[in-house]
């Protein structure tokens, strides 16, 4: 069972995150940066997964952060947004090339993983858990 820290301001976009993994991993939450570098000093973290839109944190020096000390550079770390709007569709490529040159190492689009308004669980939890296995 895996230790997987999540950072999430608001509970809903992590929804699909918390249903596909929570049976098999064990997940802590967290609602900012400061509070994400806090438990990955105490804790012994296998992944960290980030939503990509924050208000209070800042995920590109978030990732910076992370890979620089030496106790978590080597953790996996994911990026993820909930859906494509409009604008996210024009961004996201960009967003995704700026996380992985910050240090992630994979970004997701949950909605990708959605057909019918219905997750693909299991899609979606083994996606991440190749994030764990090492090259």
């Amino acid at each position: 069972m895996a230790q997987i820290l999540i950072l999430e301001e608001e509970a809903g976009p992590a929804m699909p995150l918390r249903n596909s993994l929570q049976c098999h991993h064990q997940l802590h939450f967290v609602d900012d940066s400061l509070d994400a570098m806090r438990l990955l000093r105490t804790e012994k973290i296998d992944l960290i997964i980030s939503r990509v839109h924050l208000d209070n944190s800042n995920l590109f020096e978030f990732i910076k952060t992370a890979k620089r000390e030496p106790s978590t550079r080597n953790i996996p770390f994911l990026c993820f947004c909930e859906e494509e709007t409009n604008a996210a569709k024009f961004l996201d490529g960009h967003v995704e090339h700026a996380a992985i040159l910050c240090g992630a190492d994979k970004y997701l689009v949950l909605e990708r993983f959605r057909c019918n308004n219905l997750y693909d669980f299991d899609v979606l939890r083994r996606t991440i858990e190749e994030c764990m296995v090492a090259p």
